[in-house]
């Protein structure tokens, strides 16, 4: 059959093959099952917080349900092990713990849900064909419920005016049809575009920055604050090369690198250079 998936397909389904077995992954797999091993009365007051070896770690919300799982210890660690054989689980340790807080992106999230739309039979039918490749029913599973989720909210977003982003194709509710992470993207790119003109070219005002790379004064000033925080830091710890000694100086005073003399900057500099010296 591997020959019928998508090339997609058969990258997720190598993923899984890779990962199943990595620790993260067996305590994912592990909290999971959590709900069908204890129930789901008890799964809501206690959780699996770790897995080490051959030993699970429940946390309880207070000392009733940690005695109620404590009867149940030799259930439950018979029915991990069915379940999970390639564990070796053979002991419990319970202790009292709560799970996070709901933070508040967590409740605007369940907050959303509410508005959620239901997808159609054919398109829950399409998204489980999509996740036949992965062998694991547990984490299939997890999968086909996060990208239901995921398909739902899209639809959802799309109803309540987002647009695809211009750049990304990402849902967007932006104005001027460009998400967050393209535009914080693209001042990335602009200002490592700026710095490296500044690099070459530490003399050059905002006008010439302008002129050369187009960007913004405050671009232009946080490049250049950035190049000069750098320097010092690098003289600081005594790092710093020739190089950027000349860039650091031609930075703070304006002058043209080829017209700075070497004792102009020995003298420019001196005094950073002694609180190298005292620290």
């Amino acid at each position: 059959m591997a020959h019928n998936l998508s090339p997609l397909q058969q990258a997720l389904a190598a993923w899984t093959e890779q990962w199943k077995d990595q620790p993260q992954m067996r305590l994912y797999r592990l909290q999971e099952s959590w709900p069908e091993v204890v129930g789901k009365i008890l799964a809501k007051k206690s959780f699996i917080g770790q897995y080490e070896g051959a030993t699970v770690t429940v946390l309880a919300d207070n000392s009733v349900w940690l005695n109620e799982l404590f009867i149940q210890r030799e259930k439950i660690v018979k029915k991990l092990a069915a379940r999970f054989p390639e564990y070796t689980i053979t002991d419990l340790k319970f202790r009292t713990g709560r799970r996070a807080q709901q933070t508040p992106k967590k409740a605007a999230e369940k907050r959303e849900q509410e508005h959620i739309p239901a997808l159609t039979a054919a398109q829950k039918e399409e998204v489980a064909a999509f996740f036949t490749a992965v062998p694991d029913p547990t984490l299939q599973q997890s999968l086909i419920h996060l990208r239901e989720r995921q398909l739902a909210l899209e639809l959802a977003r799309r109803e309540a005016g987002f647009v695809p982003c211009t750049i990304c194709h990402q849902l967007t509710d932006a104005v001027d049809g460009i998400c967050e992470m393209c535009k914080l993207r693209a001042q990335a790119q602009e200002r490592h575009a700026v710095t490296r003109y500044l690099k070459k070219h530490p003399a050059a005002s905002y006008r010439d920055v302008i002129a050369a790379v187009g960007t913004s004064e405050s671009m232009y000033a946080q490049a250049r604050q950035y190049l000069i925080y750098r320097t010092l830091d690098h003289i600081y710890h005594r790092v710093e090369t020739a190089a950027e000694q000349v860039m650091l100086a031609s930075l703070l005073t304006g002058i043209e690198p080829r017209e700075l003399t070497e004792d102009h900057v020995h003298n420019l500099l001196a005094k950073f250079a002694r609180k190298a010296e005292d620290k």
